[in-house]
């Protein structure tokens, strides 16, 4: 069995117009909105691309609203700890699900690699997550 971290090639109907392709990756993420750069919200992602990613927190932001995603991929035998960050927008919002507590959005923007983990670990020792 395969790390649950492990991201797979989501399938995708003929009518979704993506340019990239979304990979399936539940995973915790920091988040930094423009209006509020000393706050770090939490947050997880449940998929991403290199041109954004679906968040689930527990407060949502309008449309627009920029931010800056942080999240860490494990270790494991074939690559290191590796920090992903993502600047976007706020492009879509999601219908809250009955079941769950959290809001849904979709973050449009460039997603890279970043070397530097000092955030991370920042918001781990002062136990934001």
């Amino acid at each position: 069995v395969r790390d649950r971290y492990f991201a797979r090639s989501m399938t995708t109907n003929l009518s979704e117009r993506r340019s990239k392709p979304r990979f399936q990756l539940t995973i915790p993420v920091l988040i930094r909105w423009a209006d509020e750069s000393d706050q770090v919200q939490v947050g997880y992602c449940r998929n991403i691309s290199l041109s954004g990613m679906l968040l689930f927190t527990n407060i949502s932001r309008p449309l627009g609203a920029a931010a800056e995603i942080e999240l860490i991929l494990k270790e494991h035998a074939a690559r290191r700890k590796t920090r992903i960050l993502c600047h976007g927008t706020v492009a879509r919002l999601h219908d809250q699900d009955l079941e769950s507590p959290l809001e849904a959005f979709a973050i449009a923007g460039r997603v890279e690699e970043s070397s530097a983990l000092e955030n991370w670990e920042a918001a781990i020792a002062t136990g934001r997550f």
